[in-house]
C-alpha cells in the first residue's frame, strides 16, 4: 500500500549517545554544507542625498547606489538596491528588508534588482518602524519586469523600512514566547544551536520528564520569510493555551511540544530560503545534516516514544492557502479519519467566511496569486517526495504530519481567525479519539 519503502539505517547524533534511524525518501536531497554569503549589515550613505541601512536583525541589502536621473529640483530621485541570495541555487523568493531616510523631504524611486532570472515573489510594504504598523506599497507603483521590482517612495529625515513581509527577528519571537499566558506557560529549553550558534528553542507544555502522554509538535520558520506561516503558528499556538474547558482538557490529555524557530541564523541574516549551512532545511529530514534539524530530531526522538506522536504540524507561506497532507490511500499512518474530519470541519468554517470563495487564485498584476479570501479550502494530498518534517512525522512516528501553508498576501486578520478555528477543530478532533 506505502508508496515509499523506507531504507533505514543509524546515525549517531552529535552530542547524542542514542541511535535515531534515517530515512532514504523517493526524491533524494543532497544537504551537505555549502558556502553562503552572509552579509553584514552596514549603512549606505549616497551623495545624493539618502541613505539606506541593513544594520538590524532580518535585514536584506547587498549594495545601494545613486543611479540618476535626478529631479527637477536637482536631487537624486533614482536608486538601486541589490538584493543578493545567501547561495545559488535557490527557491526564487527573494528577501528585501532595509531602511531609508534622505537630508530633506522628496519622492523617490527605488529598483530593486534581483539575479539574473530571479523574479519577485513578496509585494513591497513599508513602515516607521520595524515594530510596525506595516503598509502595502500600492500596486500601481510597482512594475516588474525580469530581475528587478520598481517602487516609488516618499522619504523624510526619519527613517522608512521596505521589506516583502513584516520584519520578526529572533529577539521579537523570544519575547513573545517569554510573554506567553502564565496561566499555561511552557518549559523554554534551547535544545541546540544554529549553525552560527545561535539557540534553537524548545517549548514543553508537559508533566516532566516522565510525561508519556500522546504528543503533538509544532515546528515554524524552517523557511525564514514565511512570515504569514509564523504567523499562524502564533495564533494557533496561543490557542492550545487558552483558559477556556476546551484548552484545558487538551492539555490534561495532549503534551505539546514545539519549536517556534527551526532556522534562526536564516531568520536573523535576511535569507532568502537556506540556513547559514547553505541548505533547504525543510530537506533535510533523511539523514538530519544539518545541526538546526538535528537539534530537533534529537530533542523529539529523546523526548518521545516512537508511538507516542500522533500529529505534527510544519508550518509555511506560499502564493495561497494550502493543507499539504498524505495520502492514506498511498501513505500508512495513524488516524487518518481524523486528517478528513479536520480539514473537511476547517473547509466548511472557511465556507462560512468567504462566501464566494474560489478554488481557484485571483493574481496581481506581478503574476503572483493573491489570496483574499481564496483558496480557502485546498487541500492537497500526497505520497512521500521529498525528505520534508511532514513526511518524517510519518516516516518516524507514524503519525498524522501536514504542512500548513499561509498565502504570502493572505489578509493578516483571517490568517488568525483560521489558524484559530484549526487549533479548536485540531482540539476537538483529538480529545474525541
Amino acid at each position: 500500500m506505502r508508496i515509499l519503502i523506507a531504507i533505514v539505517g543509524l546515525v549517531i547524533l552529535a552530542a547524542c549517545n542514542s541511535a535515531v534511524p534515517t530515512y532514504v525518501y523517493p526524491t533524494p536531497v543532497d544537504t551537505d554544507s555549502k558556502s553562503v554569503e552572509l552579509l553584514e549589515g552596514r549603512v549606505f550613505v549616497t551623495m545624493a542625498g539618502v541613505t539606506a541601512t541593513s544594520d538590524f536583525p532580518g535585514a536584506r541589502l547587498g549594495a545601494f547606489k545613486a543611479a540618476g536621473p535626478r529631479t527637477t529640483n536637482g536631487v537624486g530621485g533614482f536608486f538601486v538596491a541589490d538584493i543578493p541570495p545567501e547561495n545559488q541555487p535557490i527557491n526564487q523568493s527573494p528577501w528585501y528588508a532595509f531602511g531609508l531616510n534622505a537630508i530633506d523631504d522628496r519622492e523617490v524611486t527605488i529598483r530593486l534588482r534581483f539575479p539574473e532570472g530571479v523574479g519577485n515573489r513578496y509585494l513591497p510594504k513599508t513602515a516607521k518602524s520595524l515594530s510596525g504598523p506595516w503598509t502595502y506599497v500600492p500596486f500601481d507603483r510597482v512594475d516588474t519586469v525580469g530581475n528587478t521590482m520598481d517602487v516609488k517612495l516618499k522619504l523624510s529625515k526619519d527613517w522608512l523600512y521596505v521589506a516583502g513581509q513584516e520584519v520578526i527577528s529572533t529577539d521579537s519571537i523570544h519575547q513573545w514566547i517569554t510573554g506567553l499566558p502564565e496561566s499555561a506557560k511552557p518549559s523554554i529549553d534551547t535544545i541546540g544551536k544554529s549553525t552560527l550558534g545561535r539557540p534553537i528553542w524548545g517549548l514543553d507544555l508537559s508533566r516532566g520528564a516522565k510525561d508519556k502522554r500522546p504528543t503533538v509538535v509544532l515546528l515554524g520558520r524552517q523557511h525564514p520569510p514565511e512570515v504569514t506561516g509564523f504567523q499562524a503558528f502564533q495564533a494557533f499556538y496561543t490557542r492550545l493555551l487558552g483558559d477556556d474547558p476546551l484548552a484545558v482538557s487538551f492539555r490534561q490529555n495532549y503534551r505539546i511540544l514545539a519549536v517556534p524557530v527551526v532556522n534562526p541564523d536564516g531568520v536573523d541574516e535576511g535569507h532568502w530560503r537556506h540556513n547559514a549551512g547553505g541548505i533547504d532545511l525543510n530537506r533535510d529530514w533523511a539523514y538530519y545534516r544539518q545541526p538546526e534539524v538535528r537539534a530537533v530530531v534529537k530533542w523529539l526522538t529523546t523526548e518521545t516514544k516512537k508511538d507516542q506522536v500522533v500529529w505534527g504540524l510544519d508550518f509555511h507561506s506560499t502564493q495561497y492557502d494550502v493543507l499539504y497532507t498524505h495520502d492514506p490511500a498511498r501513505v500508512d499512518f495513524r488516524n487518518a479519519t481524523l486528517v478528513q474530519a479536520w480539514t473537511d470541519q476547517l473547509g466548511e468554517w472557511a465556507a462560512t467566511m468567504f462566501m464566494d470563495a474560489s478554488d481557484q487564485p485571483q493574481f496581481t498584476a506581478l503574476g503572483r496569486p493573491l489570496v483574499v479570501g481564496q483558496d480557502t479550502l485546498r487541500i492537497e494530498p500526497d505520497v512521500i517526495g521529498k525528505p520534508t518534517a511532514a513526511s518524517w512525522f510519518v516516516e518516524h512516528y507514524k503519525a498524522i504530519g501536514i504542512t500548513y501553508e499561509v498565502g504570502d498576501e493572505q489578509e493578516r486578520s483571517y490568517i488568525r481567525e483560521k489558524a484559530i478555528k484549526a487549533a479548536e477543530l485540531f482540539m476537538e478532533g483529538l480529545n474525541g479519539l
